[in-house]
């Protein structure tokens, strides 16, 4: 039975994404895809060493500019929970 990571890289490539792979002590794999759908959203793929049933997709989308002049008026603590 492969597995988890050897699924992941397979339905990947059956899909034609490019994809390259992060070193990180804290996962038992780490993939990204730079540039993913239409708007070119990077996509990043991992499974944390600590959950090994668990894998975790996730995706970065820019703000747009009334957004990002709100963020900037955050205070540190406001910053820190709006990232998580």
């Amino acid at each position: 039975m492969p597995n988890l990571r050897d699924s992941v890289e397979r339905w990947l490539i059956h899909e034609n994404f490019k994809f390259s792979e992060i070193q990180n002590k804290e996962n038992n794999f780490h993939i990204v895809i730079k540039h993913s759908g239409a708007f070119g959203t990077p996509i990043e793929i991992f499974q944390p060493k600590k959950q090994g049933n668990v894998i975790v997709l996730g995706g970065k989308i820019p703000l747009k500019n009334n957004q990002n002049a709100r963020y900037l008026k955050l205070n540190d603590t406001e910053k820190a929970n709006f990232e998580k």
